[in-house]
């Protein structure tokens, strides 16, 4: 279960009908009818001001701008029902916080009880999400009561099968009741979202997003975009824990218009920065920004800049900076100062930005553990564990946990993990000026069906993330470049958006986190920064099939790819394997390990992870694909399948007929960022 609040972007309606005008036979006639249609139009305008409610009112200032919604009406102490239908993969609630008097408080919260009665799970899991505030984008259509901004929660269903889901208000601060919409979701499809994306009209996304909980298509990141496009949205009803209906109110959602918006400079933006920390962030162009030192006007301005295939570059002012970035360009930008100072990011409204996304984690110490049972399927979980560090102590700090899986038969599996990190310099908790995260240690979770894991900080606190491995998403882009290239080192671009194959997910036990030991990150779209180590080719070689069709290109043998090739695995370390691969034509090839599921350890904890990959080939091109430490031991194979169906033409270091069987060596390096 996630909870995410988000900007507000614009909504359009549709208007239709005609009022037809008949030909007057002069001009003059022509003059006293277009004289008396004005007068009339007037008083029209009059009489309907005089008479329309404050909703009413809004809709007529705001013209197809504003859109109309109804919400189910929840009070304190009751709850709604969603029944869930077969292919749901996520019921999505979209809140508002009711105010009849006052604003919204800025400590509101509302706290759910969610109870999952499935063919296939049960549980129950609690949540309390904090109110936004209410910035006048959504109004009452009857009555002056007070509306909050929208905050989606997600709810996922992927293993449920058919059931009941209950969501019960347990408690309310701040606010007199909710209003709450309810979405199902069903499975996406990236190819065919990717697909719909390039042809959908701008009034098909702003309904798309409208479906998803959202009021803008434009304030979505690409991952969003995609999977709100390729999933198949639809309203649900609710019902009642009483007998009779649930109540509903109409909201009336205004938002701003950022094309039609005056090209003036609005406040985007706006990062504390203290000592070394940085801020991060994305930009899609065409865009004109101002960087400028709220608090003094000779702080010097640092922003390092990286665009796709060029270098970064490094721009300084003092005060004030101004950044330009042209219509289809991507920029990543890092914006630094000397001592303590406040940054503004000012630009006109609308401007596309990749801002921190928000990521959830909760606080793990020695006696408080982190719980993470599986169904009666098999899971893959990421860990992102942080320490916790004060801005005013050592830059470094270690992290000891202990890990431990129990499979259904009651065997146990324990690691220890132990690494030293430094105190990030770009993300940081929501809410806390004088402490920020550590980079994070990233482990992989391999729990059995039935089973458990368990994580545990040996000493003091360790902030603890976890994402799930989506078993249906696409196969993971890999980087390549063109062959004749010596160094396998491309700019790597903004990585953390690219791939959702990873869904957030809470703990089991999460409700035994008290609401101090959970909290949010921002977490920035950083500049990855060349490690200096030139990637170096795995020793690891595969016997070449020697089937006809055989391609020579520059001193290499290529084999047609439509053929698997075998390996064998003999350690538990990480490796790359360098591929080469010549098509005539643009095409998509898949690498997979032993087909759709490699063959992995049945249970364990593993730094690195082997996934399905997706390479772009075009001509003769180079890549590595990773081969994690979590492989099993033994005889495996390489697929390889092309989309659309083009002759593909693969090189690998093949052994030799007459070389003598050796291990097979691995060599440990940091190939993914």
């Amino acid at each position: 279960m996630t909870a995410t609040s988000r900007a507000s972007w614009p909504v359009r309606t549709r208007s239709s009908g005609r009022h037809p005008l008949r030909m007057l036979p002069s001009a003059a006639q022509r003059n006293r009818a277009f004289v008396l249609l004005v007068l009339l139009a007037l008083g029209s305008v009059a009489v309907v001001g005089r008479e329309v409610k404050t909703g009413e009112r809004g809709i007529l200032a705001q013209g197809a701008r504003a859109t109309r919604v109804v919400t189910y009406t929840l009070t304190e102490g009751h709850e709604l029902h969603v029944q869930v239908e077969p292919g749901t993969t996520a019921v999505r609630f979209v809140v508002h916080g009711i105010r009849g008097a006052g604003d919204i408080q800025s400590q509101a919260s509302a706290t759910f009880t969610a109870r999952l009665h499935g063919e296939h799970e049960e549980r129950t899991e609690q949540l309390t999400l904090p109110l936004p505030k209410a910035t006048g984008r959504a109004t009452m259509e009857q009555g002056d009561a007070v509306v909050s901004d929208p905050l989606g929660v997600d709810i996922d269903l992927r293993k449920t099968g058919i059931g009941d889901l209950a969501l019960h208000l347990e408690s309310l601060r701040g606010a007199d009741s909710l209003a709450i919409r309810v979405y199902r979701r069903q499975a996406p499809s990236a190819h065919g979202g990717v697909g719909r994306r390039g042809g959908a009209s701008l009034p098909l996304r702003e309904r798309l997003a409208r479906q998803a909980g959202e009021l803008d298509w434009v304030d979505l990141n690409e991952d969003e975009r995609l999977t709100v496009v390729a999933s198949r949205l639809a309203k649900t009803a609710a019902s009642s824990d009483l007998e009779a209906a649930l109540a509903t109110r109409v909201l009336v959602l205004i938002p701003d218009k950022p094309e039609l918006a005056t090209p003036v400079a609005h406040t985007l933006a706006t990062f504390a920065l203290s000592q070394e920390q940085r801020a991060a962030f994305t930009v899609h162009g065409p865009a004109s920004l101002v960087v400028r030192c709220e608090d003094t006007r000779t702080a010097p301005i640092v922003a390092t800049l990286a665009t796709p295939g060029a270098a970064p570059i490094t721009r300084g002012a003092r005060g004030e900076l101004r950044l330009e970035v042209g219509d289809g360009e991507t920029q990543l930008v890092e914006l630094s100062t000397e001592g303590s100072h406040r940054l503004g990011l000012c630009g006109p409204h609308g401007t596309a930005l990749t801002l921190p996304s928000p990521l959830s984690y909760v606080r793990a110490t020695p006696t408080r553990r982190v719980l993470i049972s599986a169904p009666a399927a098999a899971l893959i979980v990421r860990v992102q564990a942080r320490r916790p560090m004060a801005l005013t102590e050592a830059p470094q700090a270690d992290i000891d946990i202990d890990a431990s899986i129990v499979d259904a038969a009651g065997r146990t599996f324990r690691t220890p993990v132990h690494a030293t990190v430094a105190r990030s310099v770009y993300d940081r908790y929501e809410g806390s000026a004088d402490t920020a995260p550590s980079e994070p240690v990233v482990l992989y979770l391999m729990i059995p069906a039935r089973g458990r894991a368990e994580l545990a900080a040996r000493d003091g606190s360790v902030d603890v993330s976890l994402a799930e491995l989506d078993p249906l998403a696409a196969p993971r882009p890999t980087r390549v470049v063109p062959a004749e290239r010596a160094a396998l080192e491309p700019w790597r671009g903004d990585q953390s958006q690219q791939w959702a194959g990873f869904v957030a997910r809470a703990p089991t036990n999460l409700g035994s986190f008290p609401n101090d030991a959970r909290g949010n990150l921002g977490i920035a779209h950083r500049i990855p920064m060349a490690s200096g180590q030139r990637m170096t080719t795995s020793p690891l070689r595969i016997a070449r099939p020697r089937l006809h069709g055989v391609l020579r290109r520059h001193g290499f043998l290529f084999e047609p790819a439509q053929h698997p090739l075998g390996f064998s695995v003999t350690s538990h370390q990480q490796s790359a394997l360098d591929l080469r691969f010549y098509a005539k034509g643009r095409t998509q090839v898949v690498v997979q390990i032993d087909g759709e599921v490699p063959r992995r350890d049945e249970a364990g904890v593993f730094k690195h992870l082997t996934l399905a990959r997706s390479v772009t080939v075009e001509g003769e091109t180079r890549c590595h694909v990773e081969l994690g430490d979590d492989l099993a031991l033994g005889p495996h194979t390489l697929y390889f399948s092309s989309s659309p169906d083009e002759s593909v033409y693969v090189h690998v270091p093949w052994r030799h007929r007459t070389r003598i069987e050796k291990p097979v060596a691995w060599l440990a390096g940091d190939f993914e960022p």
